[in-house]
């Protein structure tokens, strides 16, 4: 059972470190007719030509794409800090706070869905990106994605974690 316990705890802070590294990962890309552009959070956006080797590398700071994207950064590290917090205070089953690990797994849930419904919000308004409706429009790149499993993976976890009790050892 100890040795059970200790593989979860592995998976958890690897699922934290996926939480981290989706971070650094492109959050949405657009196909044009002539260039494949990669978007991030922190407004750098890498473009690359499609029919030569031409390749654009600028920065992004339209606020409508900015804010709820720096926005979501703050919380997914946020809960990824949750998860760690979480697993390295743990010396035994009965030390394992779960509520942080849940309250983690939650935030790096709704994180991505709060973000695209902004973002498409903001479309509707005529401030912002047209996400994933339509065949030129931007789609949700990795980071998205990886972030919703990240956050299932840890909500997971964390319950099986906290479920078990740890047997009373006689000294």
């Amino acid at each position: 059972m100890e040795k059970k316990f200790r593989i979860q705890k592995i998976f958890l802070i690897l699922t934290a470190c996926i939480g981290f590294i989706s971070v650094l990962t492109p959050v949405m890309f657009h196909v044009s007719p002539n260039y494949l552009y990669h978007f991030w959070a922190f407004g750098l956006v890498f473009g690359s030509a499609l029919r030569s080797d031409e390749v654009v590398v600028y920065s992004n700071f339209q606020t409508e794409f900015l804010i709820p994207a720096l926005f979501a950064v703050i919380v997914i590290l946020v809960g990824c800090g949750l998860i760690f917090k979480s697993t390295f205070k743990i010396s035994s089953r009965n030390d394992f706070n779960g509520k942080l690990a849940i309250i983690g797994g939650i935030l790096m849930i709704l994180t991505p869905v709060l973000l695209l419904a902004i973002w498409y919000l903001l479309h509707i308004l005529d401030r912002g990106y047209s996400i994933f409706w339509g065949p030129s429009d931007f789609t949700p790149s990795f980071s998205i994605y990886i972030q919703f499993f990240a956050g299932m993976s840890a909500l997971i976890l964390s319950l099986f974690m906290k479920k078990e009790k740890r047997p009373f050892k006689k000294n």
